[in-house]
């Protein structure tokens, strides 16, 4: 129940927060009303389908997979939906398209998760709770819109969303043998367990990372899963298998999003992350001899190389090895950059007497 009340609230949120960026975006009101329209076309093409699915296949399933279409549909407005009419209209299908699915799944689950007795109490409690939600969904999404704008909706939208989906998958967990689970789990561990040491002797390359991080997961999984089979054997309590998978899926999210953003960077040629640029500019600058620093360009070349280009006035080019060795000096000592190309320029005084001078001709033309 407490997940399909905030799935209901979400909704109402997201119905007010889209109104107002239309509005905001285009001051149509024909733009405003086609908002009904697009997300009633699934329910009149798949209404009829819809019912046949929640009848013959896992209801629970299909309403969970109904509700991470919500998640989706808030990470992908909080990032990019501000005003931006083709993707609402797109979110706004989708969304249709999983209430269609998801509402017949979710009335017929109910009696099955519910004891007979307290049925009719469940049924009116539910009830209730979507009536208060399509006035408390309105009123929220208001006050925050006054208050601190769109993206906070779509923010608070996509964790109301990921809340219900919780509730979804811990409601009444598949039997587990507790044993088995177990017995699979060490053997698992432990050839993990072997992998990981073979690749932590693997050089520092980005794809040796992911490979260890790959494998890293898979420990953390066989772990959740010796954990999960002890407490079912000593408890019997169902609820830890889907809480302890969770969980291990957000530790490999975060460090597989901390890998993405530095392989990014080495695609796109960044600066990496634990260097200054403006202070790397500083520096050289301050060089004895050096008159400013132009095109300074740092990036990296791999996941442990950076490399730097620069242009370098200089007032006298007597002067440049020694200017150039002390750059290399310190940009290796200071912040640890081997791989530099800087070129040097100084001011070129007039043109000496007597010295030979190569003439150009130009062609069909006389000597210049």
């Amino acid at each position: 129940m407490a997940g399909t009340v905030m799935s209901s609230l979400a909704q109402q949120m997201l119905a007010i927060v889209v109104a107002w960026d239309l509005y905001l975006a285009t001051k149509s009101p024909v733009v405003l009303g086609n908002v009904g329209l697009v997300q009633i076309i699934p329910v009149m093409v798949f209404a009829l389908w819809a019912g046949h699915v929640a009848d013959r296949y896992d209801r629970k399933r299909t309403a969970a997979l109904g509700q991470a279409a919500y998640v989706l549909i808030g990470v992908v407005l909080a990032i990019d939906g501000v005003q931006n009419v083709p993707l609402i209209y797109g979110c706004l299908f989708v969304s249709g398209l999983a209430r269609t699915f998801q509402w017949p799944a979710t009335s017929a689950l109910l009696p099955q998760v519910v004891p007979p007795e307290s049925l009719n109490r469940a049924v009116s409690w539910t009830s209730s709770a979507r009536e208060l939600s399509t006035v408390g969904g309105p009123a929220v999404a208001g006050l925050l819109l006054a208050s601190v704008g769109s993206e906070s909706v779509y923010t608070l939208y996509t964790v109301l969303a990921s809340l219900s989906l919780l509730c979804f998958i811990l409601l009444a967990p598949q039997p587990v043998a507790g044993g088995t689970v177990l017995g699979v789990a060490v053997v698992g561990l432990a050839v993990n367990a072997f992998v990981a040491w073979r690749l932590g002797h693997a050089t520092g390359s980005v794809n040796a990372r992911a490979a260890l991080l790959h494998v890293m997961g898979d420990m953390l999984g066989s772990v959740a899963a010796i954990v999960a089979g002890a407490v079912i054997l000593a408890t019997g309590w169902m609820p830890i298998d889907p809480i302890l998978s969770i969980v291990v899926a957000l530790l490999i999210l975060r460090s597989t999003w901390t890998l993405l953003r530095q392989t990014t960077d080495v695609l796109m040629e960044r600066v990496p992350a634990h260097l200054d640029y403006a202070a790397i500019g500083r520096r050289l600058a301050s060089i004895p001899g050096v008159r400013d620093v132009h095109d300074l360009h740092v990036w990296s070349m791999g996941s442990s190389e950076t490399a730097l280009s620069a242009h370098m006035g200089i007032a006298s080019g007597d002067a440049w090895p020694a200017i150039l060795a002390e750059a290399q000096r310190c940009m290796r000592e200071e912040h640890g950059i081997h791989h530099l190309a800087l070129q040097p320029d100084w001011p070129v005084g007039p043109r000496a007497t007597g010295h030979r001078v190569i003439p150009l001709e130009a062609r069909g033309g006389r000597p210049s």
